[in-house]
């Protein structure tokens, strides 16, 4: 029994000896003195015309190629094209809708009607000018009841 109570003891002191140590005060905090700072601008390089993206993406999915975020319902399919997508409308601070973006619009809440107008100068990749029947053609996607959109 009496070495039960020693072997306790011990047990006790040296868990306490362990708490103390790690509770101490460090006194070598030079890496928390050290300050430290980044550029806040990056320098301005010219573009480069052509070339290759590469771009990788680890994922448990596969990857469907789905490109028109009206039929695009993976997260990987939605991670690769988002850098090749611009909004139409863009937001405040407050996360409202604006008329800053590639379009502007003008809601009626009372005929229940929205008029999109496509600012000019807003291409394709290929050059060629935004039409509205290129956006007509992502609402009668999703406004088609065949379709399974929610």
């Amino acid at each position: 029994m009496k070495k039960v109570k020693w072997l306790g003891a011990i047990t006790v002191l040296s868990g306490a000896a362990l708490t103390l140590t790690a509770c101490g005060n460090n006194n070598n905090n030079n890496a928390s003195d050290k300050k430290v700072s980044f550029k806040e601008a990056v320098p301005k390089k010219q573009v480069k015309k052509g070339g290759t993206l590469k771009y990788a993406v680890e994922s448990d999915s596969p990857f469907t190629g789905i490109f028109l975020p009206e039929l695009s319902d993976t997260i990987t399919d939605s991670e690769i094209q988002s850098p090749g997508l611009e909004g139409l409308f863009s937001v405040d601070d407050s996360y409202k809708f604006n008329n800053k973006g590639a379009a502007t619009f003008k809601l009626d809440k009372n005929a229940k009607t929205i008029t999109i107008e496509v600012k000019k100068g807003v291409k394709w990749s290929d050059g060629k000018q935004v039409t509205a029947k290129d956006l007509e053609y992502a609402y009668e996607i999703v406004g088609n009841p065949k379709t399974k959109t929610s």
